[in-house]
């Protein structure tokens, strides 16, 4: 589906007809159509920023498992979710500094307690049923993502993060109008438990590559992105 979309934002249209009619989505029942195109237009598509659709159609050829576009439909499955930003931005993250590497459905179902105000809302109406199919579903998702890994007993692990998703998530940040220092601190980096130290390594590795310029010197941070990125923000 995202390989339908050749990075054109005209195409959403004709991707979503296709969709329906079962060209692009071999599921028998209209309905598990409908709620699987509600569930990539949402996370992936709605923005409508068109060079976050040219870096996932062009990932989209390697296959569903390379690394390149697995980190990048991470990036915004956790972006577009905000319980899921909490589990892994603050509850995972914070296990794995302390050295805790297994996570488990009890876990994530104390978060639904302490989550944003409007999803407590939603979550005190939910059965006990409701709440552990949500807890097990985000665990499954990060699981697929690389966050974790086995079945019953899941254990927290670094997912890959391809050099060019790094850039990407560069990207988000000028766009968000973060600079210097900001970028390496920001709290996304931690989807791949990876350190303002892990950062300023990969930063030195985009700007030996030719895609930006980075430099830093104790606290001082220079970070130069391309003109383009600031143009089309």
């Amino acid at each position: 589906m995202l390989t339908a979309l050749q990075g054109q934002l005209e195409a959403i249209p004709h991707v979503r007809s296709n969709t329906m009619d079962g060209t692009l989505l071999t599921q028998r029942a209209r309905f598990s159509r409908e709620r699987i195109w509600d569930a990539i237009h949402h996370r992936y598509l709605a923005p409508r920023i068109e060079w976050i659709l040219q870096d996932l159609s062009r990932a989209a050829p390697l296959g569903p498992t390379a690394p390149e576009l697995v980190s990048l439909l991470y990036i915004h499955y956790v972006l577009r979710d905000r319980l899921s930003w909490v589990v892994v931005t603050d509850v995972i993250w914070e296990m794995w500094k302390e050295g805790k590497r297994l996570v488990s459905l009890v876990d994530i179902l104390a978060i639904l307690d302490t989550a944003p105000e409007e999803d407590r809302r939603r979550a005190a109406s939910w059965t006990a049923a409701s709440r552990r199919k949500l807890a097990g579903s985000i665990l499954t998702a990060l699981r697929d993502f690389g966050l974790l890994k086995g079945s019953q007993r899941k254990q927290i692990v670094p997912p890959m993060l391809p050099l060019s998703t790094a850039l990407h998530i560069v990207r988000l940040l000028v766009w968000e109008g973060l600079q210097g220092a900001e970028i390496i601190s920001d709290k996304i980096w931690r989807i791949f438990l990876r350190t303002p130290e892990d950062v300023a390594d990969l930063l030195l590795r985009l700007s030996q590559a030719g895609h930006l310029k980075f430099e830093r010197a104790g606290q001082t941070v220079m970070l130069d992105a391309p003109l383009e990125w600031k143009e089309a923000r």
